[in-house]
C-alpha cells in the first residue's frame, strides 16, 4: 500500500490497496482460496496452505510481485522468477468485486498462482543448455468455443517464433481432439504440471523450518476401483 506506481507494471495504487485487502482476507480464512474457471487448481492447494501455514510468505510473494514484478524463492539456491508485466493486470474474474465465498478467483489469487507456477519453469529453463524460455501468462480470456476453450490461460516459447508474426513469443501447443473426433493442434489451455512438480513449488515457496523438520506435501490420491483415499 505504501508502495509507489511502478511504470514497468500495470498496477496502480488503488489496485495493491484491494491487493492488501484480499490478501489480509485470505490469511484470515484460506479455505476462501479459490481457483475460479482456470486451470491452477494445482497451485491453488499450495496457496490455500501457504496462507494457512505461513500467511507472511504468501504476503511477500504477492507484494514483492505487485511491486517490482519479481519473486525471490526460500528454496536453496534460491530461484528468482520474472513475471510478465501482463499477467499482473487484472484479468477476468479477478476484475469482478471478490466477494467471500464466491468461488471466483482474486486478483492476489491470480497473481500467486501466474508466479507459483513459473518457479517451476524458471527451474525447468535453466536445466536446459541454452537455457529455455518457456513462460505461463495469465491474459485475457478470448471467446469460450473450440476443442479447448479460451481462459486467458498461455504457455509461451520465447526462444520460438510465432509463424504468423515471424517475432518470438510461439505459443505452445498440443494434440487434442475436436467435436468430431479428429487430431488437431491447439493452444496449451493449463500449466501442465506433475503431482511432484507441485510438490517442488510448494517447497520453494514454504521457508524450512529452523530445526531441519519438514512435515512436506501431502498428496492424496483417489483410487475409483477402490473407492478409498490414499
Amino acid at each position: 500500500m505504501e508502495a509507489g506506481d511502478n511504470p514497468k507494471l500495470p498496477l496502480n495504487q488503488r489496485d495493491r490497496i484491494v491487493l492488501a485487502e484480499q490478501v489480509m482476507h485470505q490469511s484470515a480464512d484460506p479455505t476462501d482460496v479459490s481457483q475460479g474457471g482456470y486451470n491452477t487448481c494445482n497451485v491453488s492447494t499450495i496457496e490455500s496452505a501457504t496462507y494457512a501455514k505461513n500467511p507472511s510468505e504468501a504476503a511477500r510473494l504477492v507484494t514483492e510481485v505487485a511491486t517490482t514484478g519479481t519473486y525471490t524463492s526460500n528454496g536453496k539456491p534460491r530461484v528468482t522468477v520474472e513475471v510478465p508485466a501482463g499477467s499482473l493486470a487484472k484479468h477476468g474474474e479477478s476484475k469482478e468485486q471478490h466477494e467471500p465465498g464466491s468461488n471466483h478467483r482474486s486478483h492476489a489469487s491470480q497473481i500467486f498462482a501466474v508466479t507459483a507456477i513459473n518457479i517451476h519453469y524458471a527451474k525447468e529453463n535453466a536445466r536446459t543448455d541454452p537455457p529455455g524460455q518457456i513462460k505461463y501468462e495469465q491474459r485475457e480470456p478470448g471467446p469460450d468455443s473450440g476443442p479447448n476453450p479460451d481462459n486467458g490461460e498461455r504457455l509461451y516459447n520465447y526462444a520460438e517464433k510465432d509463424p504468423k508474426t515471424g517475432r518470438p513469443p510461439k505459443e505452445i501447443t498440443e494434440k487434442i481432439k475436436d467435436e468430431n473426433g479428429k487430431l488437431v493442434d491447439a493452444p496449451v489451455r493449463a500449466p501442465k504440471l506433475s503431482r511432484e512438480e507441485i510438490a517442488d513449488i510448494a517447497k520453494e515457496i514454504n521457508p524450512q523450518p529452523r530445526d531441519g523438520k519438514h512435515d512436506g506435501p501431502v498428496r492424496i490420491d483417489f483410487d475409483p476401483e477402490a473407492k478409498i483415499t490414499q
